[in-house]
C-alpha cells in the first residue's frame, strides 16, 4: 500500500473503530483484570457514545472542550472525570504516535482538570453580525443560530424534540444521562422555531392530516434521523469560512451566548444554574473576557 492510500485509509477512520481496536488488541494486557473492568465502562458509557461517528482525525481541542464541558455538567465526580480523561489522553497520544491525528487535541488538556481556563477568545461585534448575516440565508442555519441563541450543546441540540420545547413558557427541557434541565429561550427565537416547525411537517405531511409532530425531531437529518455531528460541524466550518470570521467552534457558540447573557446582566450564579456549569470560575473566565476592550 502507498504513503498515499495509508493516508487516506487513516482519515477514513472513525473514533470509534480506532478506540476499541486500540483499546481491546493494545491496551488490555498490559493493564489488571479489575482495572479493565473500570476503564472498559469509561471507554464505552462515556467516551465513544459522544465521539464515535467523529472522523479521528478531524477531532479538535474544541471538541475536546466541549466534552469536558459536558461531563462536567452531569455531576460526576473529580475522580471519576479525571480517569475519563486520563483514558483519553492516552487513547489520542497513541493515534498521534501511529499518525492517525496530526496534533494531539488533548495536548495540555490535563490541565483544565486543576485549573479552569478559557483561551476563548470571542467574536467582535462585526464578525457576529456577519456570521448571523450568512446563517439566515442558509437552509440550515436556524441549528446554529439556535446553538448561538440557547446554550446548548451539539448533542443536547440534535437530540431535541419538538414536545421538549413550550412555546407558551419559552423553554426548552435539556435531557442529559444524568440530568433534565429547563432552561429559557430568547424571545426571537419562538417565531423563527415556529415557521420552521410548520415547514417541517408541511414536508412530512403534505396533505395536512396530522398537526402532531412532538416526537419529531427539530434539526434532523434528510431521513429525520439525528444527525452526524461531524457532518454538523463540517457544515458550521463552511458557514464561517463564509462569514470570513474566525472559528470559534460550535463550541464556541455556546460561550457567545454566555457573553450575550453576561452583557445582559444575569448574574454569574444564576447564569451557571441556567447552562448547568459546575465551577463557577469558568463564568468568571467569561466575565473577564467580556469587559476587554477588544471584543467591544
Amino acid at each position: 500500500m502507498s504513503n498515499e492510500q495509508e493516508e487516506s485509509k487513516k482519515e477514513l477512520v472513525t473514533f470509534g473503530q480506532f478506540a476499541r481496536q486500540w483499546f481491546y488488541v493494545e491496551y488490555c494486557p498490559s493493564i489488571s483484570t479489575s482495572t479493565f473492568g473500570v476503564s472498559r465502562s469509561i471507554l464505552e458509557r462515556h467516551i465513544i457514545p459522544y465521539f464515535n461517528d467523529q472522523h479521528l482525525h478531524e477531532i479538535t481541542t474544541s471538541d475536546i472542550d466541549e466534552f469536558y464541558e459536558k461531563i462536567e455538567s452531569e455531576r460526576y465526580t473529580d475522580r471519576t472525570i479525571t480517569s475519563i480523561f486520563t483514558l483519553l489522553s492516552t487513547l489520542f497520544r497513541v493515534a498521534n504516535k501511529k499518525g492517525y491525528v496530526d496534533k494531539n487535541p488533548m495536548e495540555g488538556k490535563m490541565k483544565m482538570l486543576k485549573k479552569p481556563k478559557s483561551n476563548f477568545v470571542p467574536w467582535n461585534n462585526d464578525e457576529f453580525s456577519m456570521f448571523l448575516e450568512v446563517v439566515r440565508k442558509d437552509n440550515d442555519g436556524l441549528m446554529y443560530e439556535f446553538a448561538l441563541g440557547s446554550g446548548l450543546r451539539i448533542g443536547e441540540i440534535l437530540a431535541l424534540r419538538w414536545g421538549d420545547i413550550d412555546f407558551k413558557q419559552g423553554t426548552v427541557i435539556v435531557r442529559g444521562r444524568r440530568y433534565t434541565s429547563r432552561i429559557p429561550l430568547l424571545s426571537y427565537l419562538l417565531p423563527k422555531l415556529q415557521d420552521h416547525k410548520k415547514k417541517q411537517a408541511s414536508i412530512n405531511d403534505p396533505l395536512g392530516k396530522s398537526d402532531n409532530n412532538e416526537s419529531q425531531l427539530v434539526f434532523p437529518n434528510k431521513y429525520g434521523e439525528i444527525q452526524n455531528q461531524s457532518v454538523v460541524r463540517a457544515k458550521l466550518k463552511r458557514l464561517l469560512e463564509k462569514a470570513n470570521v474566525r472559528n470559534i467552534g460550535f463550541h464556541g457558540l455556546r460561550q457567545m451566548h454566555l457573553l450575550l447573557l453576561i452583557e445582559a446582566g444575569v448574574p454569574l450564579y444564576t447564569l451557571s444554574l441556567i447552562v448547568g456549569y459546575r465551577r463557577l470560575e469558568v463564568l468568571m473566565e467569561l466575565n473577564k473576557l467580556f469587559n476587554k476592550d477588544d471584543i467591544k
